[in-house]
């Protein structure tokens, strides 16, 4: 009997032993595996901080472009078009952020982004003949409401607007 209880014990510690040793066998795959993970993914970070992006100034419109300056693919022969890095609703957002700080010039550029992905919205027209007007440049003000406009017909925004900057005077005030 004390033979049995020995073989028992001995049979317990034999089964810990080999589960001690699975579990020990499983975290090692699972952090290889996370380690190769995290290889992975910093490695696809890397890439992405190595494509450049530049901005250049079109000096006829004054606008601002995001440029992708990535490397074509080795034997393609090709520079892949630049992807839009931004929608109508950050650009105008950019924007705004220029108007409160003044900046009328870079507010002017990021409403043409804004227009130029989205000429339905007759806010991004409003805020840029706004910042038009700032600038001292009444006239572009006017084209600027009368292009939005076009696209917006039934803007009562523009239409207010546009009444309001054709006018000599407004609150007592010239314009």
């Amino acid at each position: 009997m004390k033979e049995q209880a020995e073989n028992k014990n001995a049979n317990g510690h034999l089964f810990k032993g080999r589960l001690a040793r699975l579990t020990l066998v499983l975290i090692v795959v699972l952090v290889l595996s996370l380690g190769g993970l995290v290889i992975f993914l910093y490695s696809h970070h890397q890439n992405d901080q190595n494509t450049e992006k530049t901005i250049e100034e079109d000096s006829n419109l004054g606008t601002i472009n995001a440029v992708d300056n990535t490397v074509p693919a080795s034997g393609t022969g090709t520079i892949e078009t630049p992807k839009v890095t931004k929608s109508a609703t950050e650009y105008f957002d950019e924007g705004q952020a220029f108007m409160v700080s003044q900046s009328w010039t870079n507010a002017v550029s990021s409403f043409d982004q804004a227009i130029a992905i989205d000429a339905n919205n007759p806010n991004y027209f409003n805020r840029k003949s706004q910042a038009q007007y700032n600038l001292g440049e009444k006239d572009q003000a006017i084209k600027t409401v009368k292009d939005g406009l076009v696209s917006n017909p039934n803007s009562d925004l523009l239409k207010s607007r546009l009444d309001i900057l054709q006018k000599e005077y407004f609150n007592g005030q010239p314009q």
